[in-house]
């Protein structure tokens, strides 16, 4: 492939990522999880029962803040998010949940409160910033003495772009998939992030 040759076309499809991306997550933000909003998230297993007919049992019978529900069809596992649930709270919800479909399986169930879920906030995008300076600083220093003519900081520089370039893509991507489909923003996210940009690191160089 003639990659130089064709840079104009390789930069412009960029660019369109680019802009699509940062359009995305203008205009409809990230659907947080738990962990970023505080609450609860508790997943209970239904087997054999209709998956509509479950959810409706969720949204309108169950006597919960339940703000929104995820279905794993293999597993038959329910995951709701909820406001912060007392375990007098879950134990209620499961009786009823019982008495509607008795072979309901109580699988996990924990809670974020609103202090922890604003520090992981904060310690997420700061995290994913200093990946990035740091990043941009190791390559500025590796490169001190074999880049001559090209000064080292512009690798640093160039490598802090690509990697803007490289994380805010598969951002924009899932702020999409938030509006569409409901998936949310966990910690995972933040992690699967960080380890793209560490990867694409060699690409750059």
């Amino acid at each position: 492939m003639n990659i130089i040759g064709r840079k104009n076309i390789f930069l412009g499809i960029s660019a369109v990522l680019v802009v699509a991306s940062i359009a995305s997550i203008s205009f409809y933000g990230f659907k947080l999880a738990v962990d970023f909003t505080g609450g609860s998230l508790w997943q209970v297993k239904v087997p054999g029962v209709d998956a509509v007919a479950v959810q409706n049992f969720f949204q309108s019978d169950l006597k919960l803040d339940v703000f929104g529900v995820s279905y794993d069809a293999p597993s038959q596992t329910y995951s709701l998010t909820l406001k912060e649930l007392s375990d007098a709270e879950r134990q209620s919800g499961f009786g009823l949940l019982k008495q509607k479909f008795p072979d309901s399986e109580d699988v996990d169930f924990w809670r974020v409160s609103p202090s922890v879920s604003k520090e992981l906030r904060q310690k997420s995008i700061t995290a994913v910033v200093l990946v990035l300076i740091a990043i941009s600083l190791y390559v500025t220093f590796v490169f001190r003495k074999v880049s001559r003519p090209v000064s080292s900081w512009k690798y640093g520089v160039i490598t802090l772009f690509t990697l803007i370039h490289n994380v805010l893509i598969p951002s924009g991507v899932f702020a999409l998939l938030g509006k569409l489909t409901g998936v949310a923003m966990d910690t995972n996210f933040i992690v699967a992030l960080l380890v793209f940009a560490g990867f694409s690191v060699h690409d750059n160089i």
